[in-house]
């Protein structure tokens, strides 16, 4: 079963969770970011084992420039679909493919949505996504997580954690609340692929 099925961690959130994953399943790190490659090879960093079946792809390089999506979904939708032939090469061969991310920023609001169309309408592919979802303090964040949220529940199957403010203190950084907050993501995803591997 694991060797049909694909994780795909999408933009930063989805790659950084993706990466704590220790699985013999095949994993892609998805990211209009240029960096994508670095952090995720196992170049420089080291950061990717070898061992592992793991594979990185910056999308909507010409589109993107120099630059990642950043908070414009409508330019990260632009890359998958620029990125369309390469995505779908990699997507060969698999029948089960789980999407990671973390809704709220432009690379997993855009590239999530319209991943998931073309994996489920095109591909006729078992597609899962496991999402956080912002904390409604968060304000456009939330909204647009809301929204493409929304989206989702009518392309495919979607496990989510809502992100709840008691989870973090005062005395936390963004970052430090950020963490565990995707921390949460990462349990959830550990039983969805548990579940049927």
């Amino acid at each position: 079963m694991s060797q049909n099925t694909i994780l795909i961690g999408i933009g930063y959130a989805g790659c950084k969770i993706l990466d704590k994953v220790k699985t013999g399943i095949t994993k892609l790190y998805l990211d209009t970011d240029p960096e994508v490659e670095k952090k995720y090879s196992g170049g420089a960093n080291e950061k990717v084992s070898s061992s592992e079946n793991a594979r990185t792809m910056r999308i909507g390089e010409k589109i993107c420039g120099k630059y990642s999506a950043m908070c414009d979904a409508g330019l990260a939708e632009k890359a998958v679909k620029e990125s369309k032939p390469e995505i779908l090469k990699e997507l060969e061969g698999f029948n089960r493919i789980i999407l990671v991310t973390s809704l709220g920023g432009g690379t997993s609001n855009g590239a999530t949505k319209k991943l998931a169309k073309i994996c489920k309408g095109l591909l006729k592919k078992e597609v899962i996504v496991v999402t956080g979802l912002p904390s409604e303090l968060e304000g456009h964040r939330a909204a647009a997580a809301q929204y493409v949220f929304q989206s989702l529940q009518t392309i495919c199957e979607v496990k989510y954690v809502q992100y709840d403010s008691s989870w973090v203190n005062k005395k936390m950084s963004v970052l430090e609340a950020f963490n565990i907050c995707d921390e949460k993501v990462l349990q959830l995803l550990d039983l969805v692929i548990k579940s049927r591997v």
